[in-house]
């Protein structure tokens, strides 16, 4: 079962930081048992609204803790989780309703009005968490699961996950325990490989709806014992970025087109020799150690400390990677960031396959 890792880990490390979010301007933060108490009594709730294994549940919310609880929450019960976009329009929200006939909505206070109108007038049980609130669903207040609860198994369904729609109508792709868990195992291989298969701070902006961040963003860190913050808004992104030093961090290629842009910018109003010294730290970084001359490591050095460390302070000083996905990437552009030491692993998927190919 999907969630089964992170529930043992919250049995043995209930402590450790696990979510965050912005509560009125201060980050609050949600252990790993916190975490799990939430998902067991959202679980039991959606239990008593009838909800049984193989039910569907529409997650339609902001990025924030909740999601992700209410993600753990239908793992765990063996219902499938439809998640929807905050930018869904009412005909799109109706296309998901119609094709996957939805037992129970899940959705933000911010966001009811739209799924009221979404549903025309149907009747659905719901819950509907409002807005900075330092408790997980702290209204729903229920005992615990039946004890002989049947767990899923990894070839039951999990998700029904809309694509994006490119050649025509969105598709629903079914999404089993196991598909996800796989590719969840996959990514951890590369992560080893690259030695950061350990605990990462992980930054997370891109809509959880999306197949790419549900997993990468969301039951990757959680599977490697990772923290993960909600960024709710892109204005905020880079500030957020100095206050909580991510180590890890996905993103599609225009977040690093925009980026790459808006250094380009402000390294064009710079002196001359600072200019001069940019360039040759990109000239210098594109270069394989073993390529470097004498006299281009003594300079190599001077532009590590000079310009790359200032670079990477931009990005929180503790950036290890970020990761690329969604697109096609310029290499120019992952040229540019490699050469200021800044890494970008970049992926290739589709929806249907967890997505990460």
């Amino acid at each position: 079962m999907l969630s089964v890792p992170f529930l043992q880990s919250a049995q043995t490390a209930p402590d450790l930081p696990c979510l965050w979010a912005q509560v009125l301007g201060d980050w609050h933060g949600f252990s790993r048992g916190e975490v799990a108490d939430a998902s067991l009594r959202l679980a039991q709730w959606l239990v008593e609204q009838g909800v049984e294994s193989g039910d569907r549940v529409l997650l339609l919310m902001e990025n924030r803790p909740e999601w992700a609880v209410a993600a753990i929450a239908v793992a765990r019960l063996g219902a499938v989780l439809v998640p929807a976009y905050v930018t869904h329009q009412d005909q799109e929200i109706r296309y998901l309703l119609d094709h996957t006939e939805p037992k129970v909505c899940i959705t933000s206070n911010e966001l009811d009005a739209r799924l009221s109108a979404a549903l025309a007038g149907q009747s659905m049980q719901r819950v509907i968490v409002e807005a900075q609130e330092k408790s997980l669903y702290p209204r729903i207040v229920t005992g615990t699961l039946d004890a002989n609860h049947p767990s899923p198994r990894g070839h039951q369904l999990y998700a029904l996950i809309a694509t994006s729609g490119t050649n025509g109508v969105p598709k629903i792709a079914m999404l089993s325990h196991r598909n996800v868990q796989s590719n969840v195992e996959s990514v951890c291989q590369v992560l080893d490989e690259a030695g950061l298969l350990m605990p990462q701070r992980f930054l997370s902006f891109l809509p959880l709806a999306h197949a790419y961040e549900h997993m990468a963003g969301l039951h990757l860190p959680l599977a490697i014992g990772g923290e993960i913050f909600y960024c709710d808004r892109l204005d905020r992104l880079a500030s957020d970025m100095q206050t909580i030093q991510p180590t890890l961090m996905t993103a599609v290629p225009r977040l690093y087109e925009l980026l790459y842009q808006k250094i380009q910018v402000q390294m064009a109003q710079e002196s001359a020799l600072k200019r001069s010294l940019f360039a040759k730290t990109l000239e210098l970084g594109a270069k394989l150690p073993s390529e470097l001359s004498f006299s281009e490591r003594a300079i190599n050095a001077l532009c590590e400390q000079l310009v790359r460390k200032k670079a990477r302070k931009r990005f929180g000083g503790q950036l290890r990677y970020f990761i690329s996905g969604g697109a096609a990437l310029n290499p120019e552009i992952a040229r540019f960031f490699t050469s200021l030491g800044i890494g970008i692993l970049q992926g290739y998927g589709q929806t249907e396959a967890s997505p990460v190919i």
